[in-house]
């Protein structure tokens, strides 16, 4: 049953109350219950190929919670050792813990830069508006077309994005890292620099194109086509890169439990 989930399922359709004397009788010579055997690390190989999570701490503290949501005396019994389930599962997934946050870490630090150019990006474009400003009133040229209010209203949401990304970001570097907050807190974190991200590289993009249909459109047909089209390089190979592991991180942190299937309370 150790990290088995169809077989997990199957138990996990038994009545409440026969899980939990289930569980309850399981000891091995070392005292260690279901909860302490659930503890332990898996092999790195496992949790490469095997992990239904992007993050390898959540998808192992899943396992944990939801054996000792069955059962909850099992995480105060000690095994041989004085040691309780937590205790075990701190311990064996010290490394996994290093890893992950290692890797949380360089991925705040590298989505901040970006997050930085934008902001340096869209700001300085607002500042030097497409085709200038009259000398006589200080307003745009072109502030009467459609294009240009797509203009600011894009630029202007590529900064709040970009800013936002960074206080996102900002607060993953402030956390405790506990072991509890692999579970919910350090993904949410992630996932809303991630999102806001998104949104800034593309309302960057959808400003440089606008104020390119600003300037080019009554004269350059042909070089506004390819404009266009090489704006749209940068939006496919983010998306590309970055939008399925977003959602491999959203489904495994607010979608349905691994565990739902064949689930009844009975």
């Amino acid at each position: 049953m150790n990290r088995r989930e169809k077989i997990f399922k199957i138990f996990n359709a038994l009545p409440h109350e026969v899980k939990r004397e289930l569980l309850s009788r399981w000891h091995d010579g070392q005292d260690n219950n279901s909860l302490h055997l659930v503890s332990r690390k898996p092999s790195q190989e496992y949790l490469d190929f095997n992990s239904n999570s992007v993050f390898q701490m959540q998808y192992e503290l899943k396992w944990y919670q939801e054996l000792d949501s069955m059962d909850p005396t099992l995480k105060t019994q000690l095994n041989k050792d004085s040691k309780s389930p937590l205790m075990v599962f701190i311990e064996e997934h010290r490394d996994i813990a290093k890893k992950e946050t290692d890797w949380i870490l360089a991925m705040a630090n590298s989505s901040s830069v970006a997050a930085t150019i934008i902001t340096t990006l869209a700001f300085a474009a607002v500042i030097t508006v497409p085709g200038g400003t009259k000398n006589e009133t200080g307003l745009p040229f072109f502030s009467g077309r459609n294009a240009f209010s797509v203009f600011i209203i894009s630029d202007a949401l590529a900064v709040v994005c970009a800013v936002t990304t960074v206080i996102s970001f900002l607060s993953v570097y402030t956390s405790q890292y506990g072991v509890r907050d692999f579970s919910y807190r350090l993904p949410t974190r992630v996932i809303t620099g991630l999102i806001f991200l998104t949104f800034a590289v593309l309302s960057l993009m959808v400003a440089f194109g606008t104020s390119t249909l600003i300037m080019a459109a009554p004269h350059r047909p042909f070089e506004l086509a390819l404009i266009t089209i090489f704006s749209c390089i940068p939006i496919i190979t983010f998306g590309t890169l970055q939008i399925p592991s977003l959602f491999g991180m959203l489904k495994s942190t607010y979608g349905p439990s691994m565990f739902k299937c064949y689930r009844r309370d009975g």
